[in-house]
């Protein structure tokens, strides 16, 4: 698990929690369901790993100890979904909420170097056909996390409330592919035959890494212990990587490690709160 938020803050947040239950003469119980859409900006995906072959096409000065490559990830609009449990008083509420999020994904290649920084040239006029494909499924997020709010008075039966919160989330890449293939262009390459040089990986690499998210929104009073309401919320989701096998290669023992950079959502839903009275 990353540790990009100190675990200080949670343990602050929820010193606070206990003060305020114990100033605390009644409390209600509730559950949240909330369903909606979200949206994940621009993210970059950077690999590499210790593949020391010569690629034809490939001008390679001397030994190298590897290859390093570049992607921009970029999202479509996706489903959030939200599930929480929690307790009000004093116009402050804590809970434990699950969130689920997610978003398809379009990867495009920004580049490709040696793993000492030195560019990757290529030979113009060379025996061989290369042909590669990259792709990319979906971005999903599953977090668990603990969240305060503040309730606002408010006119017309609605109430306004702020909120934040830290946790932890699943970050997944499903569906992560790769193929590259060569064929000669003549009937006999100049060189090793071609489908010795083939690459193909299918993955779905993911990590856990800490969240953390704040919280607009207003509830509108269906009943004496039932509320609908808007949530805006807004999360950030810290960079994760996984290391994965190539379902082909040469050698065929060869590991890739992946990096994504954090990425920030915004969200949008319709939440339903139940409350069980004391």
């Amino acid at each position: 698990m990353k540790t990009g938020i100190q675990p200080r803050i949670f343990t602050g947040l929820l010193g606070v929690v206990l003060f305020s239950q114990a100033q605390a003469q009644q409390g209600d119980w509730y559950f949240g369901a909330g369903l909606g859409m979200n949206e994940a900006g621009a993210f970059n995906q950077a690999g590499f790993n210790d593949d020391t072959l010569c690629y034809p096409a490939f001008v390679c000065d001397g030994a190298h100890s590897g290859f390093r490559w570049f992607y921009d990830l970029e999202s479509d609009s996706g489903m959030a979904l939200e599930l929480a449990a929690g307790r009000a008083w004093n116009r402050w509420r804590a809970e434990i909420a699950l969130a689920r999020l997610d978003n398809g994904i379009v990867q495009r290649f920004t580049g490709i170097e040696f793993l000492n920084g030195n560019p990757v040239r290529f030979i113009e006029q060379n025996d061989y056909r290369i042909s590669t494909r990259a792709s990319a499924g979906d971005l999903l997020i599953h977090s668990l996390a603990f969240n305060m709010y503040r309730d606002f008075p408010g006119a017309g039966g609605w109430t306004p409330y702020l909120g934040a919160g830290i946790g932890a989330a699943r970050a997944e890449l499903t569906e992560l592919y790769f193929e590259e293939r060569y064929a000669c262009i003549s009937e006999a390459c100049q060189g090793r035959p071609p489908g010795e040089f083939d690459s193909l990986q299918l993955a779905d690499l993911g990590d856990t890494v800490y969240t953390a998210q704040l919280f607009a929104g207003a509830d509108f009073d269906l009943a004496n212990n039932l509320k609908l309401g808007l949530k805006l919320a807004w999360r950030h989701v810290d960079e994760f990587s996984a290391v994965d096998s190539y379902l082909e290669h040469a050698p065929p023992s060869q590991t890739n490690t992946n990096s994504f950079s954090n990425t920030s959502h915004w969200s949008l839903v319709v939440e339903l709160k139940r409350f069980f009275f004391e």
